[in-house]
């Protein structure tokens, strides 16, 4: 009988889905590359909060305009779904 409640025990934990780190890395490139469909003037300076469906991208723009971005992912693939101006350029200096 032990045996019994062990097997199914075991059984249920190896059905329940494994948390995975997100592959920051693969989701920038995917992002990038349906970026430059859509607005190939914007460059991504760096990822912000990132899983396997949304992202928040910081994009700079030819001109120096800088723009918090956030990214979904549905069935067709990665989309621009808002985005907000950040103050000041990439290029500004800020001191504390």
């Amino acid at each position: 009988m032990r045996n019994f409640l062990f097997a199914i025990l075991l059984s249920a934990c190896a059905t329940t889905g494994a948390n995975h780190p997100t592959n920051v890395a693969h989701v920038r490139q995917q992002i990038w590359s349906a970026m430059q469909t859509q607005a190939p003037e914007r460059t991504i300076q760096a990822m912000g909060h990132t899983t396997e469906t949304s992202a928040v991208v910081y994009t700079k723009t030819k001109a120096g305009a800088r723009q918090e971005e956030t990214w979904v992912r549905d069935n067709s693939g990665w989309r621009l779904d808002h985005s907000v101006a950040v103050e000041g350029t990439a290029d500004s200096k800020t001191t504390l």
